[in-house]
């Protein structure tokens, strides 16, 4: 057995200083497949009500950098046999470190609160807003904390586009507008919505002959509303999302009334564009509504909902004190720390109770 002599270094060297960083299993692979690839280590815009989040980077995922303090002694130590050419076994530790940097899976976020919103094709500001910034999509990219590809997906979701070199955030309005126009055209060219794919730029086409959309509005509204299909450059309609989009634009534009589920489906069925023919259920709204009288709903606009947990139930409780589980849980689900299951959170902050046979409903504590 090899035995080794510990010595520390009395004056550490001030051009140097160390950080430990834990590297999780999937970016030590990561690493290890693919040496020419980057990793970036980026930040949120740092305020001061919000410090500003730290994350690491590959093209396609993100963690979240976090700060360990511990009271261990943690030493760096060089092997002097290696750096002396000595055979003697002596360590010298030339560092110390109080605390050590830790990663954790991260969806990643884009910062859209100063962003302009579109609303129509005469490209108005809709918001108002004296604050919002002109800033290219590339720019915000650079400074957001969040992945290239899952950027992206994101920025799309969010109904992000790009015009004359500015990123804008599509107003709701306006992509139901796009959105009806589109699918309407769709199925003048006696499209199958049901199992038809179609080539990206057959939309395009289609969109300058019947509204004359910008590009990349079009854009967005394909990568926010299709599937891509195994063949090169088509995509299918996601029938399910396109149904959801529309249920939640009824009831968000009767958001101040409760709705009788049978009037609401009517509506539901009457916002669609002609010939579109697909299945509605309310369960595809879930996280958007509440029932605080039987067979009533009311929309709930998640963006006024607090984002921390503890004050999301109370604000759920004051919609209503007896909530359907499954209508409850995708309110909480994304606050929920990961790696903790939602009913020790909803034990924790209520009460999850059995009614009949195979009924849960949610309640204050």
């Amino acid at each position: 057995m090899k035995k080794y002599s510990v010595y520390q270094q009395i004056s550490p060297d001030e051009k140097y200083t160390y950080k430990l960083l834990q590297l999780p299993s999937d970016l030590l692979r990561h690493i290890s497949d693919n040496e020419t690839d980057n990793l970036l280590i980026k930040s949120s815009t740092s305020t001061t009500s919000n410090p500003g989040q730290l994350v690491v980077c590959t093209d396609d995922k993100t963690w979240k950098l976090r700060q360990m303090n511990h009271s261990n002694t943690v030493l760096l130590l060089d092997n002097q046999n290696i750096v002396q050419h000595r055979n003697d076994n002596n360590l010298i530790g030339f560092a110390s470190c109080s605390y050590e940097y830790e990663l954790t899976d991260s969806k990643g976020s884009i910062d859209i609160t100063k962003l302009p919103r579109l609303h129509g094709d005469e490209l108005r500001d809709s918001t108002n807003n004296v604050h919002a910034v002109q800033i290219s999509v590339d720019e915000l990219l650079e400074n957001s904390p969040i992945s290239r590809q899952e950027f992206f997906h994101e920025w799309y979701e969010l109904g992000g586009c790009e015009i004359d070199g500015r990123a804008y955030i599509l107003s709701p309005e306006y992509i139901t507008e796009v959105l009806y126009t589109l699918i309407t055209a769709l199925i003048s060219e006696s499209f199958n919505y049901r199992t038809d794919t179609v080539a990206v730029d057959t939309i395009h086409q289609l969109s300058k002959k019947q509204s004359n959309f910008a590009d990349s509005i079009v854009t967005t509204i394909v990568q926010k509303f299709t599937v891509r299909s195994d063949k090169p450059n088509e995509v299918s309609l996601d029938n399910d999302k396109i149904a959801k989009w529309f249920g939640i634009h009824v009831l968000s534009e009767r958001a101040t009334s409760l709705l009788s589920s049978k009037e609401f489906l009517i509506q539901w069925k009457s916002s669609l564009p002609a010939f579109y023919n697909v299945s509605l259920d309310l369960h595809y709204l879930r996280g958007y509504y509440c029932m605080p009288v039987e067979d009533n709903l009311i929309y709930i606009n998640r963006d006024h909902l607090s984002t921390t947990l503890s004050a999301r139930f109370v604000e759920l409780f004051q919609l209503d004190r007896e909530w359907n589980y499954d209508d409850f849980v995708p309110f909480i689900k994304d606050l929920v720390p990961p790696g903790v299951k939602v009913d020790s959170m909803i034990l924790k902050f209520g009460k999850k109770k059995k009614i009949g046979k195979d009924r849960f409903v949610v309640t204050p504590r």
